[in-house]
């Protein structure tokens, strides 16, 4: 919208009449708006008039110098008037291609009205927009237009659905049980594809653990909070103030309580963890958990407390343990390569995989794909080619390359870069003997029967017999 805006703000600059096109005092004077020309047109027409009225008969000026004084004057606004004019047109000129470009442009002559004309189109198109509403969790929506369109429900999809929300839901609030169960069910699965899931699940609990998180539903949740369930402790987030284990002194521990056992520390308890779950990872992610163990010698020795964040599930901010620990550990500690951010998208590739379901609901991706800028150029290649008398050649193909994203390229196409003709398996690509890979009708049509020919980008000549297939 800035583009329009600017546009617009270029409009209002040289409306006849409103503004002059410079700001400074001195060209305005020679370059006047329309209004200001045609109140000195009037007022020296007036003054003229007032002088061969007011003046004696001797002393009268000649109305034939006034008028052609006038005249002067008039052709001068005239011109004025003519060039605020064509500044004010030009800048509308563009302003309206800026709103053509950014605005929904009718695409009545490029979709097909019939394309969804048929009921089993119809019906496909409803499936689509059925399974983006339960993908979104959506679900009163998707029941209500699941009615109005009498699409059958699937209670095995949508089971999938909610435990994914679910899972992701747990995921982004830092429960992550839910993810770890599904990854220790899933192992032999996730083993077989090199996933690293489970191993980052284990390892963003191992860094919150070691940064004073208590996780949900363990015992240390519980240790500091009276029978009403507040905390008895409330703890500073300054490293300073942490309760240090030194502190917890034989005498203190007897004070709670013969029965109790001392608290752990974070060290402690990280240590406790990764004993417990990294031994099965050992083999293929080794160097990582060595530098997990590295960095709890560089992180402060704690008792950690239920104070550190909503409902005790926080660890001590990560802005407090930065200075503790070398550069070359820090990013073990940035949420973005460890936590949610990275953990959700990664979870999500790999249970849509495992279920087989679309890792992005179709209709998102078309939309993506058509506003991000692939229907204006269908458009503006229809207009030039309805111009020039032009058609596309086939009907399943586009007529112009439309760039898209990295993630949105979900297969490898080849192009002929001599024919511009896609690879098929009637016309695979051929990998000649220099590497230059041409298509196998054109590799014929070099050939001309003789089976040998010079490479259309390098001097080498090769024989037809020595191409090999390609698979991309």
């Amino acid at each position: 919208m800035e583009a329009v805006q600017k546009s617009l703000e270029q409009v209002a600059k040289r409306a006849p009449g409103l503004h002059s096109n410079s700001a400074s005092a001195k060209a305005a004077a020679t370059t006047p708006s329309v209004h200001d020309s045609i109140d000195r047109l009037i007022a020296q027409v007036e003054a003229a008039k007032a002088a061969l009225s007011a003046s004696s008969s001797s002393s009268a000026p000649n109305p034939a110098v006034l008028v052609a004084e006038l005249k002067s004057s008039v052709e001068s606004a005239q011109k004025s008037i003519l060039d605020r004019q064509k500044e004010f047109h030009a800048a509308l000129s563009k302003s309206t291609k800026a709103l053509d470009k950014k605005f929904p442009i009718p695409i009545d002559g490029v979709a097909d009205p019939a394309l969804f004309s048929s009921p089993e189109a119809q019906t496909a198109l409803e499936r689509v927009i059925f399974n983006h509403l339960q993908r979104n969790g959506d679900w009163s929506t998707s029941y209500k237009f699941a009615a109005e369109a009498k699409l059958p429900l699937s209670p095995e999809t949508e089971a999938l659905y909610v435990q994914l929300h679910n899972v992701v839901a747990a995921m982004a609030r830092g429960d992550l049980r839910p993810a770890i169960a599904w990854a220790e069910t899933e192992r032999a699965w996730l083993q077989s594809r090199k996933s690293g899931l489970e191993f980052a699940l284990h390892r963003s609990q191992f860094i919150r653990i070691a940064a004073g998180a208590i996780l949900p539903d363990s015992d240390d949740a519980l240790t500091n909070r009276d029978p009403d369930g507040e905390n008895v402790e409330m703890m500073s987030a300054s490293i300073d103030q942490l309760h240090p284990a030194s502190t917890m002194t034989n005498t203190a521990v007897a004070a709670a309580g013969s029965a109790l056992a001392p608290p752990q520390t974070n060290k402690e308890r990280a240590l406790a963890y990764g004993r417990e779950h990294f031994k099965p990872f050992c083999a293929s992610h080794l160097p990582e958990i060595a530098r997990l163990y590295t960095l709890l010698t560089f992180l402060p020795d704690f008792i950690p407390a239920p104070a550190y964040g909503p409902e005790g599930l926080d660890s001590v901010p990560v802005e407090h343990l930065l200075p503790t620990v070398l550069p070359i550990y820090r990013p073990l500690l940035d949420a973005n390569l460890v936590h949610a951010p990275l953990l959700e998208p990664l979870f999500k590739l790999e249970f849509c995989a495992r279920n087989r379901i679309p890792k992005d609901a179709p209709l998102s991706i078309g939309v993506e794909v058509g506003a991000g800028g692939a229907l204006n150029k269908i458009i503006k290649v229809k207009a030039v080619m309805k111009e020039r008398g032009n058609e596309w050649s086939q009907a399943d193909e586009l007529p112009i390359e439309i760039p898209l994203p990295t993630k949105l390229r979900f297969h490898s196409i080849f192009a002929c870069p001599v024919s511009k003709e896609q690879g098929t398996e009637q016309n695979p690509p051929m990998m000649l003997a220099c590497g230059h890979v041409l298509c196998l009708e054109t590799l014929n049509r070099l050939a001309k029967g003789n089976g040998r020919f010079k490479c259309p980008y390098c001097p080498t000549e090769s024989y037809l017999h020595q191409a090999i297939r390609v698979y991309f």
